[in-house]
């Protein structure tokens, strides 16, 4: 097991609050409250491509704290995402941070542990 939060790409002309409504619908089912949604910082994660030797992979995160709606929608996962047969779970960071520590071969992990260890420091 390990734990991620929802996330993707910001589509051409979608805001950073449009891209998290519709991460979160697609990956997790749950509608946010886009007046709730509070800006807590971005991670960069600078490594090396895992497709091309040669090339630095740059990845910027905008990381949110936000609401969700009583209301539940279906998932909409693509085929690339249906294998990791995700879940909405309510867990602490630290317990969360605990596990993922365990999983160093996933390549998303290291950038998942910085926002659980922030998330954690603020006392979220």
């Amino acid at each position: 097991d390990n734990y991620a939060f929802p996330g993707g790409g910001i589509k051409c002309n979608e805001t950073h609050i449009e891209a998290l409504g519709r991460e979160v619908e697609e990956e997790a089912g749950l509608v946010i409250i886009p007046e709730k949604c509070e800006y807590l910082g971005t991670v960069l994660e600078i490594r090396q491509s895992g497709k091309w030797k040669d090339k630095t992979f740059h990845h910027y995160s905008h990381v949110y704290r936000t609401y969700v709606k009583d209301q539940r929608v279906p998932q909409r996962l693509d085929e690339k995402e249906i294998p990791f047969d995700f879940k909405v779970v309510n867990i602490k960071p630290a317990d969360a941070l605990l596990i993922n520590e365990k999983k160093p071969e996933l390549f998303w992990i290291l950038r998942e542990n910085e926002i659980l260890k922030y998330l954690i420091k603020k006392g979220l």
